[in-house]
């Protein structure tokens, strides 16, 4: 052998291999006996070796957590350059479990620190308003569909599991309706005009729920006008008749049997409907 094979010869006997290393014939490198003989063993007996050496570390830390900790916070500090690589490829190979552990930790975190999260939610909003505005906006006007189609199931989903939702929805619904239906414009809050808060509504509703009536079958009940909003003439009237003693809860059938008529007329007939029952629930 020449000088300069000889050379490159011991430049390769000179290279540490390292534990997994593959041959060209498919053995698998696990370590240096003494007197510097390699080792090395078939791919089903490395998988062997390598899940005893797991479970005999596994132990290890079950036996002593602070000491393993400490132990590999050590090598941490002393191999940086090594662990934030060993940290990028797992979060290759990773990439979903990573991504869901990284959000329960932030949903932990918010739960935790709430006071504090809101103080930089704010803080950031304020900082960046104008910009995220911006980005909002262009965002809707280039996904309209998409924006309009997410909050159409926001709404029902809501109006499905919030009665006082609902509720609120129903009443601002009704009275902007027969405003515009005259002309008129709603000049001050929904809650000054029923003359309650929502939950003094809700109560109040509740109070003269008939039988088998509730929030769970809304869908078969309406909120009807006692002296009906169609009577009035000014809009003054609407919003006087807009107070919440002015509301009840009617089986849709009956409210529809109701229509506008007046208090006075509406006695005559109700008798007729005092045992109604929606089919859904006789």
């Amino acid at each position: 052998m020449n000088q300069a094979a000889q050379s490159v010869s011991d430049q390769v006997n000179t290279v540490k291999l390292k534990y997994g290393t593959i041959r060209e014939d498919g053995m698998v490198f696990v370590c240096y006996q003494n007197g510097g003989k390699e080792y090395w063993v078939t791919p089903e007996k490395f998988a062997i070796k390598r899940n005893k050496a797991r479970e005999r570390l596994s132990k290890r830390r079950s036996a002593d957590p602070e000491k393993s900790r400490e132990a590999n916070r050590q090598w941490r500090l002393a191999n940086p350059d090594k662990y934030k690589a060993y940290k990028e490829k797992y979060r290759l190979t990773h990439i979903n479990q990573v991504r869901e552990e990284d959000r329960i930790r932030a949903r932990a975190r918010r739960r935790s620190n709430q006071d504090r999260v809101r103080e930089l939610d704010r803080a950031r909003y304020i900082r960046d308003k104008e910009k995220r505005l911006a980005a909002n906006k262009e965002y809707v006007k280039n996904n309209r569909n998409k924006v309009n189609e997410i909050n159409r199931a926001k709404l029902k989903r809501y109006r499905e599991t919030k009665p006082l939702f609902a509720l609120s929805s129903r009443i601002r619904c009704r009275l902007l309706d027969a405003l515009k239906e005259r002309g008129f414009t709603k000049k001050s809050s929904i809650a000054s005009i029923l003359g309650c808060d929502w939950l003094t509504l809700k109560a109040h509703i509740e109070s003269k729920f008939t039988a088998k009536m509730s929030w769970d079958n809304r869908h078969l009940w309406e909120i009807d006008h006692i002296v009906p909003l169609g009577s009035a003439t000014t809009e003054e009237e609407v919003l006087k008749l807009s107070e919440y003693q002015n509301l009840q809860p009617l089986w849709t059938l009956v409210n529809n049997a109701k229509g506008d008529l007046m208090p006075d007329e509406w006695v005559k007939i109700s008798h007729l409907y005092a045992d109604y029952m929606p089919e859904e629930l006789a």
